[in-house]
């Protein structure tokens, strides 16, 4: 980060190359250049707000308020000035003015009136005056200033001389394309005014329009291109405006603000109920320098299918930005390197070094995925697949690029989702062969899932091409125990066991089933708890001659439940009258 001593170098060197460009001409005050409002005594909205930097000016003894809270002559809120309540002579004056900040300009200023009067023969005059020096030195101000009457619509800047006339919000003065630096609101005596005879005003809202033709300068710590983090990393700045001065430091992810660092005060927006942001209620609203550290995580970049773009800007009162630190950054490789709304993102992303292409004859291209299973000896290609969940199914793939030559020597990756929606990457790359041909198992002990092969055909994108995806259903399974092998009748028979495929749902049936006239039916059924572990017990009562049962627990495919249906291994009772 910029230190302190740096900042202040940039923001006097600053000063002098745009006093010295606006000078000569080489700098147009309007090129490139952000604007704000200062609002004063209230703001769009009606809000309260203080006087700002307008200041009370008089040439004679007048009545001047410039507390935009006070009460003077019964009137409130206002910025208020009055001749005439004293013997003043032709020409005394009394008002407010308003100064610019340097390095900025004024260009516009509205104003709301609350009253004015004018009382007796002669009668005063309310004008708006402003006043620009030469050369054009922002800051500067030699002698001999020139003052020069706003003019709106043609009308020369006096408002009116109608005696006793009070007006409404409606009654707004509007002045555009200024560019000054210092602007006179006054009431003056146009002849000689006795204690009876006055002019009066009492403005209760006044907008300032500010241009700031300068951005704001400095720097922050150097963002890494390619980078790829897997913790949050501090990114340190710095800036420096001459003009409006610095509002904020922002890091920003594909133009999205993640983190913040704010200036506050009155650098804050006096109207939050609009869209503009750029509202105060001083003409240098924010401070010279701003320095801070931002927080840059693993989260905020998993926003895009492809790499994101980091940088860090600095914004000044009037808008204008400034780009500290940029690159194309993305987050580490994580477990399942798949993102909801995103897609997948590629495991061997490689942002720094030069592109290359995935295997021989890679790029878009399209895909095939198939379950193998043996039969009688011979070799089948399945779309579906049941499979015990002790099993490590075989899948086979085939990889051809767009005008079907096969793409060899590719890295391919195997996805799974037992969710919708819910892909995860596991395991590790697989080879195409010369045909375009890849083949791998599938993990056991798992939920039913659908499964895909994904292939990344650039080693600095995440676009991808995959196969069609594939259903695999795993079957339950349970252990099954018996308390004892031999019974006779009137002993109770107690079943006890545990679900083996996880997790399980709360209260999981497990139904038990007896072997009985060639078929499996219901016998008992339990609950089994969320380790999966359960027991039920059944008395016997009526065999009338020895005989051997075989009993199983069924465990059932049901909502919330990853499995299809399985059974445990048969076990058998004898059971004697």
């Amino acid at each position: 980060m910029s230190t302190p001593q740096t900042i202040h170098f940039v923001l006097r060197s600053t000063t002098v190359l745009l006093s010295a460009a606006v000078a000569l001409g080489v700098l147009s005050a309007s090129a490139s250049a952000g604007t704000y409002d200062v609002w004063n005594c209230a703001n769009g909205a009606g809000a309260p707000l203080r006087a700002g930097d307008w200041t009370a000016v008089s040439s004679g003894s007048g009545l001047v308020n410039s507390s935009c809270g006070a009460t003077a002559q019964g009137v409130s809120g206002r910025l208020r000035a009055a001749v005439g309540y004293s013997a003043n002579p032709y020409g005394t004056t009394v008002g407010h003015r308003i100064d610019h900040a340097p390095g900025t300009l004024i260009t516009g200023l509205d104003i709301w009136w609350a009253n004015q009067a004018f009382a007796g023969p002669p009668p005063g005059q309310i004008s708006v005056a402003s006043r620009r020096y030469y050369p054009a030195c922002p800051g500067c101000k030699p002698p001999g200033p020139a003052l020069y009457y706003v003019r709106n619509g043609g009308v020369s800047g006096v408002f009116s001389t109608t005696p006793a006339q009070a007006l409404s919000e409606s009654n707004l003065q509007v002045f555009r394309g200024l560019g000054v630096w210092t602007i006179d609101v006054s009431a003056t005596c146009t002849a000689q005014c006795p204690a009876a005879e006055y002019a009066t005003y009492a403005a209760y809202r006044l907008r300032v329009q500010v241009q700031d033709p300068s951005h704001p300068v400095g720097g922050a710590d150097r963002l890494e291109h390619g980078g790829r983090i897997a913790s949050a990393v501090p990114v340190r700045a710095g800036a420096a405006d001459y003009g409006g001065g610095v509002r904020d430091l922002t890091l920003r992810v594909n133009d999205t603000v993640v983190d913040r660092v704010v200036s506050g005060g009155d650098c804050s927006d006096v109207d939050t109920t609009n869209a503009n942001p750029n509202e105060y209620v001083v003409m240098r609203p924010c401070p010279p320098t701003l320095g801070g550290a931002l927080t840059l995580t693993p989260d905020q970049l998993k926003v895009s299918a492809e790499p994101s773009l980091v940088r860090v800007v600095a914004t000044d009162a009037g808008g204008n930005e400034t780009v500290l630190s940029s690159a194309r950054m993305a987050p580490a490789p994580f477990p399942g390197s798949y993102m909801d709304g995103v897609g997948y993102l590629n495991p061997d992303l490689d942002l720094k070094g030069p592109r290359h292409v995935n295997g021989v004859n890679g790029g878009a291209g399209k895909a095939t995925l198939s379950f193998v299973v043996r039969a009688r000896g011979r070799r089948h290609l399945r779309s579906h697949r049941i499979a015990d969940a002790t099993e490590r199914p075989l899948i086979q793939g085939q990889f051809k690029s767009v005008n079907g030559t096969p793409i060899a020597g590719a890295r391919i990756w195997r996805a799974a989702a037992a969710t919708p929606g819910k892909w995860q990457i596991f395991g590790k790359a697989l080879t195409t062969s010369k045909k375009g041909r890849v083949a791998g198992r599938l993990p056991a002990g798992q939920p039913s899932r659908h499964v895909t092969l994904v292939y990344f055909p650039l080693s600095d994108s995440n676009a991808n091409v995959q196969s069609p995806q594939r259903r695999l259903d795993v079957r339950a399974r349970s252990t099954l125990r018996l308390n004892r092998r031999f019974y006779r009748n009137g002993q109770t028979i107690r079943f006890s066991g545990r679900v083996t495929t996880t997790p399980v749902k709360p209260e999981k049936i497990v139904l038990i089933q007896a072997r009985l006239r060639g078929e499996w039916q219901p016998f008992k059924y339990a609950h089994a708890g969320r380790h999966g572990r359960w027991s039920v017990s059944r008395r016997f009562g009526a065999t009338p001659k020895r005989t051997a049962y075989r009993f199983r627990a069924l465990v059932v495919s049901e909502a919330g439940y990853g499995y299809a249906t399985g059974h445990s291994r048969v076990v058998k009772a004898i059971v004697a009258p």
